[in-house]
């Protein structure tokens, strides 16, 4: 049930994304804050938005090459003369390239990390151990032990905390 249902996601997933207008689809994502934490130029800034699109277009290869594997395997499967072998092989790909999404990052941080100084690199330990504190302080926010901090959702573009659900929602649906 579980592979049916990730066939399907990436049998339509390219489909979804290629017949998209490039010029209506939403602007990426602001990276104010850590611009600002660590101090990156406008031309740093470009460089690891080229790096992170290099390896967005990688995925999306390797996507569409499990993709193609699934359809091969439905197709056989449905044709009912599928052999042992022919699925077994489609299937050591298919979770071979899958994989590769999850550990062909490598190249790409280095890539990433030598764009910044030796001053910036230095500031990164505090962002890892700030995000690997993440879910306890949200839980902890969530039994009430700290304040959460509602003073950044009007610096994320988000209605302060006095501003009702509504107006939240509203502008989380823009």
């Amino acid at each position: 049930m579980k592979n049916r249902f990730l066939a399907c996601i990436l049998l339509i997933a390219p489909a979804l994304l290629s017949g998209q207008d490039k010029s209506t689809m939403l602007a990426g994502p602001v990276y104010t804050e850590i611009k600002a934490y660590l101090s990156l130029t406008d031309a740093q800034m470009q460089s690891l938005q080229a790096i992170q699109d290099s390896r967005n277009q990688a995925l999306q290869a390797i996507y569409n090459q499990i993709s193609q594997k699934y359809t091969t395997l439905n197709q056989l499967l449905e044709a009912g003369n599928a052999s042992a072998v022919q699925v077994g092989q489609l299937m050591l790909d298919i979770q071979a390239l899958q994989k590769q999404t999850t550990s062909g990052d490598g190249p790409y941080k280095t890539q990433s990390l030598n764009v910044l100084t030796a001053d910036q690199k230095t500031k990164l330990p505090k962002l890892t151990e700030a995000l690997q504190l993440q879910p306890a302080a949200g839980q902890a926010g969530t039994l009430l032990l700290i304040d959460y901090p509602y003073r950044l959702l009007p610096a994320m573009g988000l209605p302060s905390a006095g501003a009702g659900v509504t107006n939240l929602l509203g502008a989380v649906s823009r």
